[in-house]
């Protein structure tokens, strides 16, 4: 190892974003991501929004719940418990639903781009 790697600065902690798991509800943060942006040297930020529609029909919202860490089969404890609420969240929505119609989600993601001030690209 070379004596410049051997000074380099140990990189820093890893902070972790606020998450639901196991039957926990979301909690949001206690200030706005912008605000602490803007308290930051990154403070020079833009908020840019991109409207999305999703299509969905009933076994790929299941197959998406099965992904989650709010809905996986794991959580259930045991196989049968995750069978009926399959059937029961099958059910709903083929109910909303022309049997295994389409189900359009309208989504946004909002984008914060922050940089330093007087730094241009």
């Amino acid at each position: 190892m070379g004596a410049a790697a051997a000074r380099a600065d140990p990189a820093p902690p890893r902070v972790r974003p606020p998450y639901r798991d196991r039957g926990t509800a979301y909690t949001a943060p206690a200030r706005p991501y912008e605000d602490d942006l803007a308290a930051s040297a990154w403070s020079d930020v833009a908020e840019h929004r991109f409207p999305v529609a999703r299509t969905w029909t009933p076994r790929h919202v299941l197959g998406y719940l099965r992904t989650t860490s709010f809905a996986n089969a794991g959580l259930f404890g045991d196989g049968a418990r995750h069978a009926a609420f399959e059937a029961d969240v099958h059910a709903l929505l083929t109910g909303l639903t022309d049997q295994e119609g389409p189900l359009v989600e309208q989504a946004e993601f909002r984008v914060l781009l922050a940089r330093r001030p007087g730094i241009t690209l």
